[in-house]
């Protein structure tokens, strides 16, 4: 089994239509359609990468895969089957909805809503970002997602037995016994990570990334214009390389915006990095962690 790449996030947020202005004047995202009042972003040909659904809470809805063709939605159906796994079809009032011509969906051990699709719908083709010289790099998918789950063994067994992913590297945090791991299904660094926290479990961030690093401080001033807090501050991550800031984007989640992501190749060798020690760190400058930014809304006690 193996998919091409992290394709959409659906959330609900008691502040989904904001994103109406922040999306484009922040990060220089292009609205979408919105017909049945769910706020859609597009960042390239796509219908949209991002849906926000208005609702009386922040919390996660849906993670969407993209497997590519038909004959590998088939065959990813077909091996999750064979896993173990309870598959459900979409119906044709949910493959409206996304936007695809195929789907089918699962939960995953810790409960969040995961679609494998084919076929979603193109815009124009011309996406017409805010400011004209955004654009968005998305050839390996929409980006990452990293998640706040209770059990990381039971995480990464599932990633990377199941799902077919592979473990591109492994940090030990400063917090004892814990380590946050990297696994990618492409050639990006990674298309999904983990960390654990005991008793919690959601969405931690997403990250997107611009063909720009002048995009990038473009986007930075005008989140704090916006009045965003940062999660952490403009930085550049060792493992891949990325300049990025965090920043808590309206529906209490966190976005990260980045450019210069190191690719992976059939060479990669799966790394360990011990920043528990005194004076390690992952970072090769900046990234500086805003600690009143606290936890995001859409990581939620186990069961809520």
């Amino acid at each position: 089994m193996r998919l091409h790449g992290l394709g959409y996030v659906g959330l609900q947020s008691t502040e989904a239509g904001e994103w109406k202005t922040v999306g484009p004047d922040v990060f220089g995202m292009q609205v979408g359609e919105t017909p049945d009042g769910v706020t859609r972003l597009r960042l390239d040909s796509r219908g949209y990468r991002f849906a926000l659904h208005p609702g009386p809470d922040n919390r996660l809805l849906y993670v969407g895969w993209d497997a590519g063709y038909a004959q590998d939605l088939a065959h990813a159906r077909e091996h999750l089957v064979a896993q173990g796994v309870e598959v459900h079809e979409g119906d044709a009032d949910l493959r409206g909805a996304r936007q695809v011509l195929d789907l089918f969906w699962f939960m995953d051990p810790f409960g969040i809503r995961h679609e494998i699709f084919t076929g979603q719908h193109f815009g124009d083709r011309i996406f017409q970002g805010s400011r004209a010289t955004t654009q968005f790099n998305t050839e390996n998918g929409l980006g990452h997602a990293v998640f706040v789950v209770p059990d990381l063994q039971q995480a990464v067994a599932f990633w990377r037995d199941v799902m077919g992913f592979e473990t591109t590297d492994v940090i030990k945090l400063r917090v004892p016994d814990t380590e946050m791991w990297f696994l990618r299904c492409n050639e990006r660094h990674h298309c999904v990570a983990f960390m654990a926290i005991p008793g919690l479990v959601g969405l931690d961030h997403v990250m997107v990334e611009s063909t720009s690093m002048s995009e990038v401080g473009q986007a930075y001033q005008a989140a704090k214009r916006h009045g965003l807090k940062m999660q952490l501050e403009l930085g550049e991550h060792y493992m891949d390389r990325t300049t990025s800031f965090y920043a808590r984007v309206p529906g209490g989640w966190t976005l990260e915006l980045g450019w210069g992501a190191q690719l992976t190749d059939e060479q990669w060798v799966t790394r360990y990095f011990d920043v528990s020690r005194p004076g390690a760190s992952s970072e090769v400058w900046g990234h500086e962690f805003q600690r009143e930014t606290g936890p995001a809304e859409v990581v939620r006690p186990v069961g809520t």
